[in-house]
């Protein structure tokens, strides 16, 4: 019962979108990033040094949050968390004057057996609480809204591998991982998107989609033809320029001395000024990097059309916002049942996220997908087509062969990013 974190144990915990992790497994490997662990909801690291994961948080393109583990161990109930959580020093970890905010996620046995989560975050507020007074007579106050400090508890089976109907040694305890966000606003929030039409596309996972491809950067067209908003498009010329996903909020802070992020205000961040010397030095030196990378994206290779004006309106106004220069991004009045592509156009990838069914009727968005398909089939040979869909009635009508067929959600929407090679 008294098992606290060792060597063996992850430090951190890397989320994103389900579907995506495989994907963020190969992006933190590509970092140089060793003792991976790909998990449900993100990937665990068991070793990384600091200054590697604020790396992980300026670059990944794919992160949701990034975490790092304060506690972990074994429970049987909640008198166990405040007992184990009791132990910690909190005053170490944030200032008494910092306000905190938990939040609390219970697998499915833990949500069967242990029922309230409620009642688990209260437990681990009271071992916070109760600490910071014995240690500095005070205690931190909690914040619903924007607080300084962001705890996750996140409990869950400690045998969750067990084989259906087996005992486990210890079948009712589980695992209380606490976790402080290291990121503050999610990692997807670029920056760039000045308003959200319905159903958006998060933008790392316009990222996976377009990872998930085998679109050539710099090498061959990428065509949207329902682009919305222009999130893929604007994803697609971050990757192709290779700029950091992260670079807006990192101008916005410089520009106006703010903070960038929500560790820059940890104890471990803080107390280190070797960190954080190193932290800001690198930071300036991204700016002047991102802005140069911005600046040299190779010209006529991404394109975008959009049958509707007020979305078309929206993808210019995003793509000046996340500072693309009108030359790397062309996007224009188009639609993708009836148009092919340009002259200059011969091959490469044509990728799009079309309705699922929210703003159309079902007979109107049926013929909708059986005349992307047609037109796909008919304009566009030569190219790679990437559908990304979650309907499966809404599948069956584009006419042609798959030649994969890759699984992602959307939120909770279970979705397919559908490949057509078109010959």
């Amino acid at each position: 019962m008294n098992q606290t974190m060792n060597e063996k144990e992850p430090t951190y915990f890397v989320s994103c979108p389900s579907g995506v992790e495989k994907l963020l497994v190969d992006e933190l490997a590509s970092f140089g990033l060793n003792d991976l662990k790909q998990e449900k909801g993100g990937v665990s690291l068991q070793t990384a040094d600091e200054k590697e994961i604020i790396s992980v948080v300026l670059n990944s393109r794919l992160a949701s949050r990034v975490f790092k583990i304060l506690q972990s161990y074994t429970i049987y109930d909640k008198d166990d968390l405040y007992r184990m959580a009791s132990q910690k020093w909190w005053h170490k970890e944030f200032d008494v004057d910092q306000t905190f905010k938990i939040q609390t996620l219970f697998d499915f046995k833990a949500k069967k057996i242990l029922k309230n989560s409620n009642v688990y975050g209260l437990t681990l507020k009271d071992a916070i609480c109760d600490q910071f007074r014995k240690e500095c007579n005070k205690r931190p106050d909690v914040a619903k809204e924007d607080p300084d400090i962001s705890l996750t508890l996140r409990i869950e089976d400690k045998y969750p591998n067990r084989k259906k109907n087996e005992d486990a040694p210890e079948k009712n305890n589980f695992m209380a991982i606490i976790s402080i966000d290291l990121c503050g606003t999610p990692l997807n929030f670029r920056g760039y998107r000045s308003a959200y039409h319905q159903a958006p596309l998060r933008e790392n996972l316009a990222a996976a989609l377009i990872m998930a491809s085998d679109w050539k950067p710099n090498e061959e067209i990428l065509f949207d033809g329902m682009c919305g908003s222009a999130t893929i498009l604007i994803e697609a010329a971050l990757i192709a320029g290779g700029v950091s996903p992260s670079y807006l909020r990192v101008f916005e802070a410089i520009e106006n001395n703010q903070q960038v992020f929500a560790f820059e205000e940890q104890s471990w961040f803080v107390d280190n000024n070797q960190l954080k010397n190193w932290f800001y030095d690198h930071i300036d030196q991204e700016c002047k990097n991102n802005k140069n990378k911005l600046k040299n994206i190779e010209p006529g290779l991404i394109f975008g059309s959009d049958i509707s004006p007020g979305f078309l309106k929206s993808a210019r106004a995003n793509l000046k916002e996340a500072r693309i220069p009108k030359e790397a991004v062309r996007v224009d009045l188009g639609d993708a049942t009836k148009d092919g592509p340009g002259a200059n156009q011969k091959s490469g990838v044509y990728i799009c996220n079309p309705p699922y069914g929210e703003r159309l009727v079902q007979e109107d968005i049926e013929k909708l997908y059986y005349d992307l398909g047609e037109n796909l089939k008919n304009n566009w040979k030569g190219f790679r087509a990437y559908v990304f869909t979650s309907d499966p009635s809404l599948r069956k009508k584009i006419a042609l062969q798959t030649s994969e067929r890759i699984p992602f959600f959307n939120g909770k929407l279970e979705c397919r990013l559908l490949k057509y090679d078109l010959y």
